[in-house]
């Protein structure tokens, strides 16, 4: 019906009732009916109670692709972010926000809210966020050299190469300079300060 331009009629036939709000599964069918109907701002809202459910978050990020909801996106993920950036553990979200349940960390949030800046095209702003918080969140350091690589920060990829995340620096640094129209073998740009970092894990290079 939607298609049909009859988009009153098709999501009255799909809208959940009180009971169906307070399901998860029911509000993400719901909210990409409400997408396919240019109505990202209502789908939002309807997914926001369950933000707690990490897919239900995946899901938001992915239904407002290219839809022109990416503000309201970031500025619902921001409050895990920054707890995230802060180091805490715990995330009291579903408390302070009204969400039925929080499933997650504050930490698993740094992936979706990345995302959101990139695609906003505010990669430098997430580098900056990223940087200072791979000491507290070791484990999302290969979304910070992703990042890395594809704005063409080698110099930050070689100090990165330096440390525990050697290999995955070096890979992403193969990948920089392969885009620039080299070989996809690591360049002596990328390799030099392992020769000289006495922590370097053998192989890495």
């Amino acid at each position: 019906m939607v298609r049909q331009g009859r988009i009153e009629e098709g999501l009255a036939l799909v809208r959940p009732d009180a009971a169906g709000l307070e399901s998860a599964s029911e509000c993400r069918w719901f909210a990409e009916a409400l997408v396919r109907a240019g109505r990202v701002d209502e789908a939002i809202e309807v997914l926001t109670p369950h933000l707690g459910e990490p897919w239900i978050r995946e899901s938001l990020v992915h239904l407002t692709d290219g839809e022109h909801g990416d503000a309201r996106v970031l500025e619902l993920l921001a409050p895990c972010a920054e707890r995230a950036r802060g180091g805490t553990a715990d995330c009291p979200c579903s408390a302070a926000e009204g969400r039925r349940g929080c499933r997650h960390q504050p930490s698993e949030v740094l992936v979706p809210y990345t995302r959101v800046l990139e695609r906003m095209g505010r990669a430098d702003e997430a580098i900056r966020m990223l940087g200072p918080v791979l000491p507290v969140v070791p484990h999302i350091a290969w979304l910070y050299a992703e990042l890395l690589a594809g704005q063409g920060r080698i110099e930050q990829l070689r100090e990165l190469a330096t440390g525990e995340h050697a290999e995955l620096a070096l890979n992403r640094c193969a990948d920089a300079l392969g885009s620039r129209g080299g070989s996809r073998r690591p360049k002596p740009s990328c390799t030099r300060p392992l020769r000289r970092t006495a922590s370097t894990p053998v192989g890495a290079s």
